[in-house]
């Protein structure tokens, strides 16, 4: 409660005196996106008069009678340092050192809010000098959903607009480059190098959150399936993953302790539509150049010990994410990026796969695959880097439109031909190969029974896999990577980008 105190003090304060102040997202040494209207916001005394001057515009506006103003600067390309000043009778305000750029968004669970400093090559990353061209907003949560207990009078008092602490723009050096997160740290580094354009990363994972918290509540309201996560009882319906109910209660023991329980529950970081509330929504104004996404341990199975949740409801949501993103950016063609879950001793294979097929339906949407850097009971790999590095692979090639191999082996068709399955890869500028150039492994064959056994299979030539077993006549489908921990499948291109887990079949999925 004392962290959040002091910023809700300034902002009730600012309030109701009416001084005049920019909404919190402006700070000095922010980035704001390049090519696109600059909207710029505020509060002020009610009818005053406000005056905004950048890179030699300027414009006049007046706040409405609930002392809300808001005006849109004309747009500018990639460049800086520039100076925003916002004047009023009673203020100015003076913000430095702002660079034009494009925004990058981080949003999902604990291994996108995994911080550079907990990851490999955290000691070498440390020496680094600053990168003036790269500026981080990282946005941490308050209540932190790990096992612990909160007071209730900091559970009655969170709400979305205060759950995050005050925040202000960095540049990309120090303990704020340190505390960022792994990936977004790296991805911007990466986008920066290569594209010599001022790159802006706000943070806003929080971790164990399931998908649900990041989805728009009014989009679920009237949504035909997730309606009933828009209402009390929200965290025992089994639309809901179970274990991250279980969190929100260990939370919240100090209200449920109560004899008389005051209603309605407290929020919390996990409810359908928080995030979105206190992440996403605040910053809709600003144009973004595209999303980064790493979630879904929270929502593949009921909980880590149990098995997947039902693919057709995760599908659902997962698309419903997407469409709401970027219909409340109105952005129909806004990049969304996501990290495919890596290998793990947990039944992830149909959400690896539901990302997979989501991938596949929009060029604006792409995915990162990290099935050779998972660990086989730690849910958290440390190796950070090339996961970053996939995703400025897909950002470079889709979004920048740069001649960068984006991805790695990807099925175009198969074949059945006599007792053997024929698999035909897309053509590629990175000719198909193994891991340490072993011989290829983690294909499964099955005949009509649906029973997979492992393939023998054949390279037929640099695009083609021939697979078989001598057991099977007649073959029906090939899956390859389908194991929860596929330790042993090896395909990728020379460039060292590898396959993603794919099947031929469309048999109903158990596991």
């Amino acid at each position: 409660m004392k962290r959040i105190l002091p910023f809700l003090l300034v902002w009730i304060s600012s309030s109701l005196t009416g001084q005049t102040s920019l909404d919190p997202f402006f700070s000095n040494r922010m980035v704001i996106q390049r090519d696109a209207p600059i909207p710029v916001w505020g509060h002020s005394n009610p009818s005053s008069r406000i005056t905004i001057k950048m890179a030699g515009q300027v414009l006049h506006t007046a706040a409405d009678k609930a002392g809300q103003w808001n005006a849109s600067l004309p747009a500018l390309a990639a460049g800086g340092p520039y100076q925003l000043e916002v004047r009023a009778a009673d203020t100015t305000i003076l913000l430095r050192d702002i660079l034009i750029g494009d925004l990058w968004v981080c949003a999902g669970q604990s291994n996108m809010r995994w911080r550079v400093q907990d990851a490999t090559g955290a000691d070498l990353e440390s020496i680094q000098p600053p990168i003036s061209g790269l500026r981080l907003l990282d946005l941490e949560g308050s209540l932190e959903p790990i096992n612990k207990r909160y007071p209730l009078s900091f559970l009655q008092a969170l709400t979305p607009q205060n759950y995050y602490l005050p925040s202000q723009w960095q540049v990309a050096a120090g303990k704020p480059a340190q505390l960022f997160s792994a990936v977004g740290y790296f991805f911007g580094k990466l986008i920066h190098e290569k594209t010599g354009v001022p790159v802006g990363m706000i943070q806003t994972a929080v971790g164990g959150v399931p998908l649900e918290s990041y989805l728009p509540l009014e989009i679920i309201q009237r949504d035909t399936i997730l309606y009933p996560l828009a209402q009390p009882g929200w965290d025992s319906h089994p639309l809901y993953p179970r274990w991250t109910a279980e969190r929100v209660h260990q939370n919240l023991v100090a209200w449920e302790e109560l004899s008389t329980r005051p209603e309605p529950m407290p929020a919390h970081p996990f409810a359908p539509g928080f995030l979105f509330d206190a992440a996403i929504r605040p910053i809709l104004p600003i144009p973004v150049k595209g999303i980064l996404w790493y979630q879904g341990e929270s929502n593949a199975t009921y909980t880590a010990d149990t098995g997947p949740m039902p693919a057709a409801l995760n599908t659902h949501k997962l698309r419903l994410l997407i469409q709401s993103f970027r219909e409340m950016w109105h952005r129909p063609d806004l990049p969304f990026l996501m990290v495919q879950l890596p290998a793990i001793q947990r039944d992830w294979e149909l959400f690896r796969d539901i990302q997979r097929q989501i991938a596949a339906e929009s060029p604006a949407t792409g995915l990162a695959i990290t099935l050779d850097l998972g660990h086989a009971t730690d849910v958290h790999p440390r190796d950070k880097q090339p996961v970053a590095e996939r995703l400025a692979r897909l950002a470079l090639h889709r979004v920048y439109h740069l001649p960068v191999l984006s991805e790695g082996p990807r099925l175009q068709r198969y074949e059945v031909k006599d007792n053997r399955i024929l698999l035909y890869f897309e053509p590629s500028e990175s000719p198909l190969s193994t891991r340490n150039g072993l011989p290829l492994e983690g294909f499964y064959i099955a005949g009509e029974n649906q029973l997979f056994v492992e393939a023998r299979t054949e390279w037929l030539n640099q695009n083609t896999i021939a697979c078989w077993h001598p057991t099977i006549s007649q073959p029906a489908a090939v899956r390859y990577a389908w194991e929860d921990f596929p330790s042993r499948a090896n395909l990728m291109n020379k460039a060292g980008l590898p396959a993603a887990p794919f099947r031929t079949d469309t048999w109903p999925l158990t596991k």
